[in-house]
């Protein structure tokens, strides 16, 4: 039997364009290892790496040391229970691909364990595979197919590396290329499906010039290229994205600084000033829906359980969100539905 196709392949998958249904294939339900088209809607089409829960992974007290808990980013409210992380280690880095979240290492001391979990079933994490290296405080980036990794602290020294995974499929980590030079103590990773940035310092020192923004993209492998600067120098950052637009918030620069500031990712250049988060802290965790971003925890010296969040596409101050369950910083996020 055959059957008309009406529609067509665009940029490399099937689609039909603006507001109208696409074509993918699939494997037969009914028949096994049978391909057949199936209409579906433009956007299940789409490589996701946002969603409507935000997810945070964090060292806590010492009554729940390994404290996963989530939001709704669309609804202002405080944190509910997720489950448990594998190991109890703060200053991992969170991504999310499709549905699934992705903790890179952590520390002190730091692993190189990966570790996943399904963002719509709460429950505890799973062992996904291995990094390269011992790591803590890079940070992480997807286009929602690939996870990728940058920076941090291994055993004994600072990393250029960049490494990532196929977050569909558990396994270790690739390599991916190199940051400009080494970074570490937190960078702010974020994407808008194509182009992934790394914001925050690079080198071993503290000098002014060792701070800005780097990219890559994410779907070949090679080294970042240099993007820009940020609008104060800093480290321990976080970062959301909307799909153009990336904001990267407070961070530590010889103080404490409640300084979020923005680019537009498809463009190099200098950051621009977007307005000021509720608290001066370094260390926070992040997820975003492509409309909200929410920013939670942090440190000044003692941690904080406050979030926050913005309307991306807007510049302006951010704004009380809710509670963590916990005081907690170094906290790696993620969304996804």
């Amino acid at each position: 039997m055959s059957r008309k196709i009406s529609h067509s392949l665009v940029s490399g998958r099937a689609g039909a364009g603006k507001g109208g249904q696409g074509l993918k294939i699939e494997w037969g339900s009914t028949e096994p290892g049978r391909l057949q088209w199936m209409d579906v809607d433009e956007n299940s089409l789409e490589s996701v790496w946002y969603g409507e829960r935000g997810v945070f992974a964090q060292t806590a007290t010492a009554t729940n040391p390994n404290r996963i808990s989530y939001i709704t980013i669309a609804s202002t409210g405080n944190a509910t229970d997720f489950g448990d992380m594998v190991h109890d280690k703060q200053g991992g880095n969170g991504c999310a691909g499709n549905g699934r979240g992705i903790i890179f290492g952590g520390g002190y001391p730091s692993v190189d364990v990966i570790q996943y979990l399904t963002i719509a079933n709460t429950g505890n994490a799973s062992d996904f595979g291995d990094m390269l290296g011992n790591n803590y405080g890079g940070g992480a980036l997807s286009d929602g197919l690939r996870g990728v990794h940058g920076g941090g602290d291994g055993v004994d020294t600072t990393q250029d590396v960049i490494e990532y995974i196929t977050i569909a499929s558990t396994g270790n980590s690739t390599d991916f290329g190199n940051l400009l030079t080494v970074a570490g103590s937190g960078l702010g990773g974020f994407c808008d499906g194509s182009r992934g940035c790394f914001a925050g310092r690079v080198g071993t020192g503290y000098e002014t010039t060792d701070y800005g923004i780097q990219y890559i993209t994410v779907a070949t492998t090679g080294n970042a290229t240099d993007f820009g600067d940020l609008t104060v120098y800093r480290y321990s950052l976080a970062a959301v994205e909307n799909g153009t637009r990336g904001v990267i918030g407070a961070g530590r620069s010889g103080g404490y600084v409640n300084t979020m500031d923005y680019v537009t990712i498809a463009s190099t250049g200098n950051a621009t000033d977007f307005g000021d988060a509720t608290i001066a802290v370094k260390g926070r965790g992040s997820a975003a829906n492509r409309t909200r971003g929410v920013f939670a925890g942090g440190v000044d010296g003692a941690n904080y359980n406050v979030m926050d969040y913005i309307t991306i596409a807007n510049t302006g101050n951010a704004t009380d969100f809710g509670d963590l369950l916990e005081v907690a910083s170094t906290l790696a996020g993620m969304a996804g539905d």
